[in-house]
Formats: C-alpha cells, structure tokens, sequence
C-alpha cells in the first residue's frame, strides 16, 4: 500500500485496490464492475419488422436496471452490425453485455454475456437480475489478481536469492536497510527498485539487509518497472 496514496491509515480491508490494468485478455480489456463506469451494454438485434418492438423492450430492460442502481447504455446505433457492437464493447471490458433480437423477444427472453468469462446464457426478460452475476465477476477478478499477485511475490534472505527472482520476473518481498546507496548498488545489478513497504511490518529483530548485510530496518517490496 502506498502512503501518498491512500494517507498514513491506509485502506480498509473491505475497500481493496487492484489495478484494472491487471485484466486483460487478447480481446481488450476486462474492467471489474466496482471501477467500471458502464457495467451493462444492451445490444439489440434490429430488422426493419421487429426493430421498434425490440427497441421498445431494450429500453424497458434500461429503466428497470437503472432503478436497481446499475450503470447501462443501450447501444441502438443502426450504422454498426450487431457482431462489430460485440467487438467494441468486448474491447472496452464492460463487464456485461445483453442481446436482444426479434426471436429473443418471442421466447421472452434475452442473452447475457460475461466478458470475464465469455460465458452465455439465456435469460427470462421477467427474471433479468444482474447484480448476483456482476458480484460474482467482481470477487472472481479479485481472487485472481491475489492469487497472481502471490505467485508473484518471493521472500528473499540475501542478494543471490533477489537476484535470482528478478531475473525470473518476480518480486521480492526483503528485509533492507534503507540506504539508497544500497538501494542504488542493487539496480544496478538487477534493474530492480523499492515499491512500497507495509504498514503491518513482519518481525524486523535480528534481520540484515538481504544486499549489504547491514542491519535491517523495515521489509520492503523491490522489483522492475516496465
């Protein structure tokens, strides 16, 4: 956690931060719905016979999720195919899109689509609920980006240990001294730099800096920028 950021208390348990940048796959981005702006894209699906009822039906499912507090748009541009719509909301990481059409409209239903997962599913029109499925997104983003981020963390007890995590592409969580000349010596060789150091410190007694051997005054995050 960084102090400049977040201030000398930090942040709560509950307000957890993750950088969007993090999800991402080879369509775009995948934006959590907590830091999305648009959480839902209605697309409908329009033909000159159908295309004023399905408009029709498109806008009530608009109003009725926006009651419910959640961020819409309904794209009813008719200059763009229903497939480019899908590309560009897919490419912008909106977390959810809806597809109506006139076949859909008979069967009373519609199609939603997770851009987390791809995953689709039909869905009565009378039982749209979406909050569950963006809560569900919201905490499988979360799960990943922890666990990704631990994978990415190594503890490292001297300089050939640090060394050899960077090199791999890690970050190193060690016990340093604090002296930018230290700090200096250690880029030079690796590239690596100091990230940020806990509030909640690990035991400090009788730990050396992992680089120059000297006493050790606080854990810090060291890694490459890229």
């Amino acid at each position: 956690f960084f102090r400049d950021k977040f201030g000398e208390k930090g942040i709560s348990k509950n307000d957890k931060y993750y950088g969007v940048t993090l999800h991402s796959d080879d369509k775009g981005l995948v934006l959590p719905p907590k830091v999305a702006e648009l959480q839902v894209v209605i697309i409908p699906i329009l033909f000159d016979d159908s295309k004023n009822k399905v408009l029709k039906e498109a806008q009530k499912i608009k109003d009725k999720l926006e009651k419910q507090g959640i961020s819409v748009h309904l794209d009813d541009r008719e200059d763009y195919s229903p497939g480019w719509k899908f590309n560009e909301w897919e490419m912008k990481g909106i977390p959810l899109r809806i597809e109506l059409g006139p076949r859909d409209l008979q069967k009373k239903q519609v199609t939603i689509a997770r851009r987390d997962t791809g995953d689709k599913k039909s869905v009565s029109i009378s039982k749209i609920d979406v909050k569950p499925m963006l809560e569900e997104i919201q905490s499988s983003l979360l799960k990943k980006a922890e666990k990704l981020l631990k994978n990415s963390v190594v503890k490292a007890a001297n300089s050939k240990e640090a060394e050899k995590a960077v090199s791999a592409g890690k970050m190193i969580f060690v016990p340093w001294c604090e002296d930018i000349k230290c700090e200096d010596k250690f880029k030079q060789k690796t590239g690596a730099k100091t990230l940020n150091s806990p509030f909640k410190q690990p035991v400090m007694q009788g730990k050396k800096c992992f680089n120059c051997s000297k006493k050790a005054s606080s854990w810090f995050y060291f890694g490459r920028s890229y």
